[in-house]
């Protein structure tokens, strides 16, 4: 399993997940804050069920909830804002003037919208966060407000 967020950027985001409860949690240890954010985001970029997160994610369950915790928190939209801030600083990559440069293709199939980029990024993070960006600005767009 690929992590879907780079060192860098999980670095640039870490500082989010740095609290730590002063009373231990009941039940099960917690899962790493990294591999359940790179578990949402892989939920968050792709339009698959909840329960088709590949082997080595924690559980769909676990993984709905805390989506739900940190949207409630407005974590879950500090890490996306972060992380556009990244791809337009870093990444040279502005996802709103790509759209008017022709870089990128939206489609709306039936239900669910298709992200076509230039094959340029093909497998790079900032595809991977660009194509993060659009499919949640249309499918989630009160994550960004």
């Amino acid at each position: 399993m690929t992590p879907f967020l780079t060192d860098l950027q999980f670095s640039l985001l870490a500082s989010l997940f740095t609290h730590i409860p002063s009373i231990p949690p009941r039940g099960r240890p917690p899962h790493d804050s990294r591999l359940l954010l790179d578990a949402l985001l892989w939920k968050l970029s792709l339009e698959l069920p909840w329960d088709l997160l590949p082997v080595g994610f924690p559980s769909s369950p676990t993984v709905y909830r805390r989506y739900r915790l940190w949207q409630h928190s407005g974590l879950l939209r500090q890490v996306l804002i972060l992380l556009i801030r990244d791809l337009i600083q870093r990444g040279g990559f502005d996802p709103r003037q790509a759209v008017t440069d022709g870089l990128v293709r939206i489609n709306r199939r039936g239900r669910s919208w298709q992200v076509e980029l230039d094959p340029s990024l093909a497998g790079t993070w900032q595809e991977r966060t660009a194509r993060l960006f659009y499919l949640v600005a249309l499918r989630h767009p009160t994550l960004l407000h």
